[in-house]
């Protein structure tokens, strides 16, 4: 099938040739909303909710990141703009906001895309788009409309969960939407996406789920792009979604698993058994993604917990990987959703991967070149469309 941006990378500025677009985060956040993870709380713990951040309750944050809603929102420009100008100061050359809008049926994005643009302007930085919807267990709570009404623009639903937009929608139904915004643009913005997801499935991969991940392989058939998954850390629902796709005729050299990394921490399991995990992926054909780079915390949310490996954990799984040959399908972000991973809030920040974690890599034995590979050359060619 003849496509007309074939070879290209679209962003929120046009399509661009692959390597423009320098070094590449595959997985963040720039405006984000979590906050639909929200867990039961006491009286007492629902008071703390509804604090800011600050310096005096940042370790309670970093230990319950959910239990403040601050910590779960952002939607400051000026922030922002520090944010991404701090990844461009170190190297950086383009980002994909893979939040899951959803699609111009359900989808506030011309609230806040000129916003994104304009900083992407003022900073130099690419931005990659994605569209799609999350997990079907994800609820926006009332105190997130709320704190986002002040803020005068709609982002209650930033993060779209499966069940608000496809309930009634056949796969087919749902993929019609997403090629006319893939063909087309967000509503009347004329912004296009440039990856399709992230798609959610969550810790049981719901019949809902399953309708969104068809769409998604239907819609890669028509237009070219690649899809991007969010699979729960602490879960290994990585061949069931790969089978769902495949069996709808998606690509799979052109399909990410998301949030790998987490399979490292999950409770009981040793290195190896990580690994073989792994590579029984790899052996699919698509890419393996560890995006919470720098977060080695323990999440607690209603839908159950997790813990996060360390940075040293996740290097030495890289290192097999790349012993292994997978090193041209391998991806790292830090999926920056909550304020604590910001560095003007004591975290990490977006050129992590490219700092702090390729020191680290280098430290267990990746190269230079390995390391170039994985933060330059496979998001390239990860987002180029076929």
């Amino acid at each position: 099938m003849s496509r007309e941006n074939a070879g290209k990378v679209m962003t929120i500025f046009g399509p661009k040739n692959p390597e423009e677009l320098g070094y590449t985060l595959p997985h963040e956040h720039l405006y984000f909303n979590t906050s639909g993870y929200k867990p039961e709380m006491t009286p007492e713990e629902e008071k703390v909710y509804l604090s800011p951040v600050t310096l005096e309750n940042l370790n309670y944050v970093r230990k319950n990141p959910y239990r403040v809603l601050d910590n779960c929102m952002m939607f400051d420009k000026e922030m922002l703009r520090r944010a991404v100008q701090e990844f461009k100061d170190k190297g950086g050359g383009t980002i994909t906001d893979v939040t899951p809008h959803g699609c111009s049926l359900d989808s506030p994005l011309a609230d806040f895309l000129p916003e994104i643009k304009e900083v992407a302007e003022e900073t130099g930085v690419n931005v990659v788009l994605g569209m799609g919807h999350y997990i079907h267990a994800f609820d926006i709570p009332d105190e997130s409309k709320e704190a986002a009404g002040k803020e005068g623009k709609n982002y209650d639903i930033l993060v779209s969960p499966t069940s608000k937009a496809i309930e009634g929608f056949s796969p087919e139904r749902l993929a019609e939407e997403y090629i006319k915004d893939i063909k087309n643009g967000y509503g009347n913005t004329g912004i296009k996406p440039g990856v399709i997801g992230e798609l959610g499935t969550g810790f049981v991969v719901t019949e809902l789920e399953q309708r969104t991940l068809r769409a998604g392989a239907i819609a890669q058939q028509e237009t070219g792009l690649p899809i991007t998954l969010h699979l729960q850390p602490s879960k290994m629902n990585d061949h069931q979604d790969l089978d769902i796709l495949e069996e709808t005729g998606a690509k799979l050299e052109k399909v990410v698993v998301g949030h790998r990394d987490g399979v490292l921490a999950i409770k009981g399991m040793t290195f190896d058994k990580a690994m073989d995990h792994y590579y029984s992926v790899l052996e699919r054909g698509c890419y393996v993604q560890f995006d919470l780079c720098g977060n080695q915390e323990l999440f607690k949310a209603d839908l159950g917990h997790w813990w996060l490996p360390s940075d040293r954990e996740r290097a030495q799984a890289i290192k097999l990987m790349c012993d292994h040959g997978y090193e041209d399908r391998i991806l790292i972000s830090q999926d920056e959703g909550h304020k604590y991973y910001m560095t003007e809030f004591g975290g990490w920040g977006l050129a992590h991967v490219l700092t702090g974690f390729r020191e680290t890599m280098l430290d267990y034995g990746v190269t230079e070149a390995q390391c170039d590979k994985i933060t330059k050359d496979n998001p390239q060619k990860m987002l180029t469309i076929f």
